[in-house]
């Protein structure tokens, strides 16, 4: 498959209509008095409007390598890089006349080297190449025995643990802080970054609105993702003849454990996006960046891997009895114990509704946020009030 998209050179930061807020003047095709004109240039901004770090930011992005038309100036199709090793055991043991053991080992181990990583685990790009490695071990084993207790009676018991785990980290080098020239880029809650990773810079608006709307990006804003799943279960079967009957017993067993990183934007998000409800936008969204103008910024106040587990509790009894030989009765009974999935770490939040009570609950508003980061100015805010 190849990708097309826009790439955020320095020939596409140069647009011809630039607003410049300081002005207070219109920019348009038909009155470019509000524009930027450096040097007597339309769409040229002068070096002392420009922000460092924004600038950092957009020599992240690839330079051009087409010209495609309608704004597609970038094109790539790289293939992924897999490397996978199974192992694979089995047993077969015949303890005694009366008693049977097999037992499974299976060991997996995969490394992916992903061309354009995965965009719901934070470490990808739809458009751009982005090497990353995707991590993906996994094993399982299990042992049973079979065995015979008397002439009427046999016992089955069952013991299995599994595992895998998805572990995502990027490759790309110029997507960490220190490497792309932004570790001096604001940031709200600087201990939540993981793994100095930058954050995720959007210039391409909800469906692709905006004037660069089709922009490239990199999703970097909750990586690296770590997943882990593990499983225990037991079973034991008790089977009996006696007379017309043939009865059964069972029980079975479940724990699973799963620490998984949360989907959430430790990394932090910034949009460049243009807006013409923000006082200080350029109109353009590669603009804003360089100027230090943003539509808004996010990211949450911590990273978090919460524990999450459950266990599953069944047994049964059933029995098959044939009073006749026209006739068969097979009957039983079921039953379960089944727990929520929660998290032991108590870092998740959940809904309660036995502890819900509206009546003191307050009354939020929220106001419209349009910050420019080069001057740490902000007519933003949230509140709360009762009654």
């Amino acid at each position: 498959m190849v990708i097309s998209h826009r790439a955020s050179t320095a020939a596409a930061i140069r647009s011809r209509y630039i607003r410049d807020y300081a002005s207070g003047l219109p920019c348009s095709a038909t009155d470019t008095r509000g524009c930027f004109q450096d040097g007597g240039v339309l769409g040229r901004i002068p070096a002392n409007r420009l922000y460092a770090p924004g600038l950092s930011t957009l020599s992240i992005f690839p330079q051009a390598n087409a010209s495609l038309g309608s704004g597609l100036n970038f094109t790539s199709q790289d293939p992924d890089s897999p490397k996978r090793r199974e192992e694979l055991l089995r047993m077969d043991f015949q303890a005694s006349d009366k008693w049977r053991v097999t037992g499974r080992y299976m060991n997996n181990k995969e490394d992916i080297l992903q061309a354009y990583g995965t965009t719901w685990a934070g470490n990808g790009s739809d458009q751009l190449p982005t090497p990353t490695l995707f991590v993906h071990p996994g094993s399982n084993y299990m042992l049973s025995a079979t065995g015979i207790l008397n002439s009427t009676t046999s016992l089955e018991l069952s013991w299995g643990r599994a595992s895998n785990s998805l572990n995502y980290q990027l490759q790309q080098q110029q997507l960490f802080r220190a490497n792309a020239g932004v570790s001096n880029l604001p940031l709200l809650f600087p201990g939540a970054v993981q793994a100095d990773y930058v954050p995720w810079f959007i210039f391409r608006g909800d469906n692709g609105t905006g004037r660069t709307g089709n922009a490239g990006q990199y999703q970097t804003d909750r990586g690296p993702f770590t997943n882990q799943n593990i499983t225990h279960d037991v079973i034991a079967n008790l089977t009996k003849v006696w007379g017309a009957h043939s009865s059964k017993v069972g029980f079975y067993f479940q724990h699973s454990f799963k620490p998984q990183s949360i989907f959430a934007s430790f990394n932090s998000q910034i949009n460049f996006v243009d807006n013409s409800s923000n006082p200080f936008d350029t109109g353009f969204g590669y603009a804003n960046a360089a100027t230090g103008v943003f539509n808004f910024y996010q990211q949450a106040s911590k990273f978090a891997l919460p524990e999450w587990n459950y266990k599953n509790v069944e047994w049964y009894a059933q029995d098959n009895w044939k009073p006749s030989d026209r006739l068969t009765l097979d009957y039983g009974v079921r039953f379960y114990a089944l727990t929520p999935q929660w998290d032991t770490t108590l870092q998740a939040s959940n809904f309660l509704p036995d502890k819900f009570d509206s009546e003191p609950m307050p009354r939020s508003s929220i106001r419209r946020c349009a910050s420019a980061a080069r001057r740490a100015r902000a007519a933003c805010g949230a509140g709360w009030t009762r009654g």
